[in-house]
């Protein structure tokens, strides 16, 4: 067994002896520090947790650990690693899109920008359609974070900042997932779809 297994296998050990299931700061503790010897050892230890300890998840401050807090640690050690890691299905997919705040970090809130800014609604749909069943934000509420997100993307990138814009194929993906919206929101939403539309659009 290399130093690196040693190592780790050391960690588990400790986490399993603090008594994390009381206190969820064992659990950053443990993570930042799996973190520096090996990253994808951290997403697997992340992984088996949300699988083995699901039940975690109902009390906020370990829903909180145990979604956003491990995520943004991630994040700052590669952004790449840590949206892969909490976009492809699994573990982490679910109960980062269905059961925690963590959508509306500003990093997910980019990402998910990015993703229909850029046409990729394949990889879009999935996540929204878990956010639909998300028990702890609610799915127009995550919209309207989403749509302010959006302005901002735009207005950044653009040299007029009076003008937004935004590609038909969008508008039509973000009008869709809209519509699964159940409550005020959804008009409210419609209605800011349509005014980027009618404000200026790229070409296909």
């Amino acid at each position: 067994m290399d130093q690196k297994a040693v190592k780790y296998h050391d960690l588990v050990f400790e986490l399993a002896q603090s008594d994390y299931r009381k206190r969820p700061g064992a659990v950053e503790e443990v993570f930042a520090r799996l973190l520096k010897l090996d990253a994808n050892l951290y997403i697997s230890l992340w992984e088996y947790l949300l699988l083995r300890e699901e039940q975690l998840l109902d009390t906020p401050a370990y829903n909180d650990v145990l979604s956003s807090k491990l995520f943004l640690k991630l994040h700052r050690s590669g952004a790449q690693r840590a949206f892969k890691a909490v976009t492809e299905p699994g573990e982490i997919q679910r109960v980062i899109f269905s059961r925690s705040a963590a959508p509306l970090e500003d990093e997910l809130l980019s990402y998910m920008v990015g993703l229909i800014y850029t046409g990729k609604f394949d990889r879009a749909q999935p996540l929204l359609r878990l956010l639909q069943k998300n028990t702890v934000v609610p799915y127009g509420e995550y919209f309207i974070k989403l749509f302010d997100a959006f302005y901002a993307h735009n207005l950044a990138n653009l040299k007029d900042a009076k003008i937004v814009t935004l590609k038909k194929s969008a508008a039509r993906f973000l009008l869709e997932m809209v519509s699964k919206i159940r409550g005020d929101e959804r008009a409210l939403l419609t209605q800011r779809i349509n005014e980027l539309l009618h404000s200026r659009i790229e070409e296909e």
